[in-house]
């Protein structure tokens, strides 16, 4: 949710208004999962569910605003990502290997 949060907040306003913007990943992503867990802590599972449920939902919502050139623009100079190779990237993929460390969790139930 943490990442997620981040990219609606952050980078996706950004983008919307057709600003460049780097799309890299965090310079600490360690310390942003760990900030990311410590907040979690902080919330009850429903509301952890309910956060994590918003936030994937306003980020596909906000990414249904951009033109469908924005995702394969050449991106700004630097470690930057196209759009499209960014969320492939860092949101998919990753989601990817949480969703089969799920699936390994529940077939050793």
């Amino acid at each position: 949710m943490g990442w997620d949060r981040n990219f609606v907040e952050k980078t996706l306003p950004n983008l919307i208004r057709g600003q460049q913007v780097p799309l890299e990943e965090d310079s600490d992503p360690q310390g942003f999962n760990d900030r990311s867990v410590e907040y979690g802590k902080t919330l009850s599972q429903q509301k952890m569910l309910e956060e994590s449920l918003y936030y994937r939902s306003e980020l596909i919502s906000q990414l249904r605003k951009l033109p469908n050139e924005a995702f394969d623009a050449k991106p700004p100079v630097g470690k930057s990502k196209a759009l499209s190779v960014f969320l492939e990237q860092m949101f998919i993929s990753h989601d990817q290997h949480h969703r089969k460390q799920i699936e390994t969790f529940l077939s050793a139930m």
